[in-house]
């Protein structure tokens, strides 16, 4: 229940700042300073989660919340560097790339971590040490390759005079309730935020939900529960390139499509499941989709948003990034306390992809991008 509170309590707080905080980095021209003040605080207070032990409740909730905050705060400015640094027509290969090379990041430190826990009597230590190292160590890696993009990235070019900060505070605030008064109008926009909510709300549902039914309904053992959720980083690294390649061909709003349609399909499998084999089957299905859902839909916004406002934009995609998951988890837990069982809570989770590819139909990227303008 803490856990619970304390996840809704971070999105919250994202939830109110992120578009301030992007509208200020706009205006201030300091994205890349954003970027480095919560990329550093988040990899600290990761690090610093290490030395909580047991009975550290309320510390360690603290640390993690913020963490939390510190880590979604800073992908928003991440996010809106994506805009300056490609072409329209090379926005899906570079945000497929930037997931991709995030998967074999993360990938590799979970390897080194579960090799680190396999092995902790070898190097005398206890299981409880190896896994505070394992812990401590993921905010190091965090802050030690962030450094390469705190470092080498280049703060985009800013025409007209810099306000202080203050000014940009109160600016900042006026500017998002304009801007949120501007995607309104903005038809094609305001369809792909909601329909990105409806199917990333599935997507992070079921990514949630996962491990508990598989262990619950299928029987999965953790040894192989462990190397599945391997699997999936590692596949959803080529999912991100394969359809990045994809979205070239075909267009970035079909292969989303594509991509979500695929999420339905593997509900619907997950609900037939009956084997453990079947369930590592459609994790390598899930997986595959999983890195070309978040690279198309952050590559499909960037294209349809003015680059002038990418850092204030982003925020609002943020936003609608961290509401997902709170429906879906919902439904899940309400159809699975009505009826027993995880199978029939799994299978609602349909609704939401069914409802966001509706939405995402009537998108008009062309239209979109005509009108991008407005949203400056």
């Amino acid at each position: 229940v803490l856990w619970g509170y304390v996840n809704s309590a971070s999105t919250l707080a994202v939830f109110l700042t992120a578009p301030i905080l992007g509208a200020i980095a706009d205006r201030l021209g300091a994205r890349r300073k954003l970027l480095t003040a919560f990329g550093l605080a988040g990899g600290l207070l990761t690090m610093l989660l290490a030395a909580c032990g047991p009975g550290d409740v309320a510390t360690t909730l603290v640390i993690y919340a913020l963490s939390q905050i510190a880590f979604v705060s800073a992908n928003v400015f991440y996010d809106s560097f994506l805009p300056h640094l490609a072409k329209d027509e090379e926005l899906d290969r570079l945000s497929a790339r930037g997931f991709a090379v995030g998967y074999v990041g993360g990938s590799l430190h979970f390897v080194l971590a579960l090799v680190l826990m396999a092995t902790h009597a070898r190097w005398g230590l206890s299981a409880e040490a190896a896994a505070r190292i394992a812990l401590g160590s993921a905010g190091l890696w965090w802050a030690g390759f962030g450094a390469i993009t705190f470092l080498g990235l280049r703060e985009p070019p800013r025409e007209g005079e810099r306000p202080g900060l203050l000014r940009a505070v109160r600016d900042g605030v006026v500017d998002t309730l304009a801007t949120t008064r501007r995607v309104a109008r903005v038809k094609p926009v305001l369809l792909f935020l909601l329909a990105f909510v409806l199917y990333n709300d599935g997507v992070q549902t079921v990514i949630k939900m996962a491990s508990l039914y598989g262990t619950e309904e299928v029987g999965v053992g953790l040894p192989m529960m462990m190397g599945t959720l391997l699997g999936i980083q590692l596949l959803a690294m080529v999912g991100a390139l394969l359809f990045a390649r994809l979205a070239g061909a075909w267009g970035t709003k079909r292969a989303l499509q594509l991509a979500v349609a695929l999420w339905l399909v593997a509900v619907g499998w997950a609900y037939l499941l009956t084997t453990p084999a079947g369930f590592v089957v459609l994790a390598a299905l899930a997986g595959l989709v999983l890195g070309a859902v978040q690279a198309l839909s952050r590559s499909l916004f960037a294209a349809m948003i003015p680059r002038e406002s990418s850092a204030e934009l982003f925020g609002f995609f943020s936003v609608f990034n961290k509401l997902a998951g709170v429906l879906g988890t919902f439904l899940f837990a309400t159809v699975r306390q009505a009826t027993g069982t995880s199978r029939l809570a799994i299978l609602s989770v349909a609704v939401l992809f069914v409802a966001g590819l509706v939405l995402l139909s009537r998108v008009d990227e062309a239209e979109a991008r005509r009108r991008r303008d407005e949203l400056r």
